[in-house]
């Protein structure tokens, strides 16, 4: 081997430290940034998750560490076909990167997804943007309620159009609105969207203020009120 030889193995040993330390350094970067980050190798199977890519896979009820050297689509069936899927093979098939905005209800988050291809696979971003995307469905909702509302013609039509919003937006399966008549002391219903029978729907069309009923509380007491009901 000799003097030339010792240098070699002396350059090669300093070489793969260099390497070494270049990786760690770069484990590092990817395992603080705030995105979510996933490495996948061109058959699409995981070879890095970073911590905050971690945190989504136990939200999905998945092992981090399990998923290294798997497929995304075995073991996420639930996103084949998806838009996700899909620029994942377009990145890959013309090496162009790929950004969208995705609704991910499994875990109840919207993200911005950045793609970028890599040399042999695709590396994917995910950044939580669920509060930018929960105040622009509220901005055009209230867009919305105000746009119908000027084409409110008649107290009813404002009670239907209000009503609608609202199940819309709370999800709810029924809803009505109620106009308290302190002369009688009575509720009568200015608007009904609620599966009931004609019979039902017309027992609850005027009915008398009563503490047992809960809309009285809160007309009485002009507080908003929150129960459940089986």
């Amino acid at each position: 081997s000799g003097p030339a030889g010792g240098a070699a193995e002396a350059e090669l040993r300093a070489t793969k430290d260099a390497l070494r330390e270049s990786n760690e350094r770069i484990t590092d970067i990817l395992g603080s940034v705030t995105d979510a980050f996933y490495a996948l190798d061109e058959n699409l199977r995981f070879t890095y998750i970073n911590n905050r890519g971690a945190e989504v896979c136990v939200q999905l009820q998945k092992s981090p560490a399990d998923l290294i050297g798997r497929c995304a689509w075995d073991e996420f069936p639930e996103l084949v076909g998806t838009q996700i899927e899909t620029a994942c093979r377009v990145a890959l098939r013309d090496q162009g990167p790929q950004f969208f905005e995705y609704d991910f209800a499994s875990v109840s988050t919207w993200f911005d997804v950045r793609i970028f291809p890599l040399r042999r696979g695709v590396s994917i971003y995910l950044q939580d943007i669920t509060e930018r995307k929960q105040a622009e469905i509220a901005l055009y909702s209230r867009y919305q309620l105000t746009a119908d509302l000027a084409q409110a013609v008649t107290l009813e039509n404002v009670a239907q159009i209000t009503v609608n919003h609202l199940m819309n937006h709370l999800g709810a399966v029924l809803g009505n609105i109620y106009v308290y008549r302190p002369g009688d002391d009575t509720f009568k219903r200015l608007y009904e969207n609620a599966p009931l029978s004609s019979e039902e729907s017309a027992r609850w069309d005027i009915f008398p203020s009563d503490p047992i009923y809960p809309i009285t509380n809160v007309v009485k007491h002009n507080r908003a009120l929150w129960f459940a009901t089986a």
